[in-house]
């Protein structure tokens, strides 16, 4: 495993599950609980300063290896890892955001 800062730290559950879509809701309380419950153990053996998480899911989402983890990973400030964006996103108009909003809302009663 790679590791770009001391500390850091995989959670990985023991049954196959290939990515995030396919998380049931049992598993995926019991996967956050556990990442909580490392976080704050990374936290305090390695006095970080900020902690990052993050999960990465199909290709395009830069997902590398097919079963799902969680990435703990501890911060410090100006340590360059992890950038948010390369340069500052724009605003898009409040009518675009509100489209967007209703396509979800819309995919999540369809998923129920």
């Amino acid at each position: 495993m790679r590791q770009p800062s001391e500390g850091h730290t995989l959670v990985i559950p023991k049954r196959h599950i290939r990515n995030l879509y396919e998380l049931d809701d049992d598993t995926a309380g019991h996967l956050m609980r556990t990442v909580v419950r490392v976080s704050r153990a990374v936290r305090d053996a390695f006095a970080c300063e900020g902690m990052s998480h993050w999960i990465s899911t199909d290709p395009a989402g830069g997902q590398e290896v097919h079963h799902l983890h969680i990435h703990i990973m501890p911060r410090r400030p100006g340590d360059g890892l992890l950038r948010k964006y390369s340069t500052p996103p724009a605003t898009p108009p409040q009518d675009d955001r509100e489209r967007q909003a209703v396509a979800i809302r819309a995919a999540i009663i369809d998923l129920q």
